[in-house]
């Protein structure tokens, strides 16, 4: 069962990386996104967060070590990340200008 842990945290975590990156190339450039929201993202990197705590314990090589401890660590810095990213836009969201008058 940790076998399942370990690959499942692993691709969830590339996944959720892959979308993180396009979500932020959409949002500097100003174009079309299809990953998707930040909150959305954020319950993946912590679901593959735990997902790779739980696989700490299949242990057949070195690789295996190596690929958990990647699984772990970019899964935490997604975490804060994406955390960050969704409190921006909680409490720290742009207002609407408003106009009073037409500028004919």
């Amino acid at each position: 069962m940790t076998r399942y842990y370990h690959f499942g945290g692993f691709y969830v975590c590339t996944i959720c990386f892959l979308f993180t990156l396009q979500l932020i190339y959409a949002m500097t450039n100003h174009t079309w996104t299809v990953s998707p929201p930040a909150a959305v993202l954020w319950l993946f990197a912590a679901a593959s967060l735990v997902l790779g705590i739980l696989g700490f314990h299949y242990k057949p090589g070195h690789v295996a070590k190596i690929r958990n401890w990647t699984t772990v660590t970019l899964s935490s810095l997604l975490c804060i990340v994406l955390f960050l990213g969704v409190l921006r836009f909680l409490f720290i969201s742009e207002e609407l200008m408003k106009t009073e008058h037409s500028p004919d």
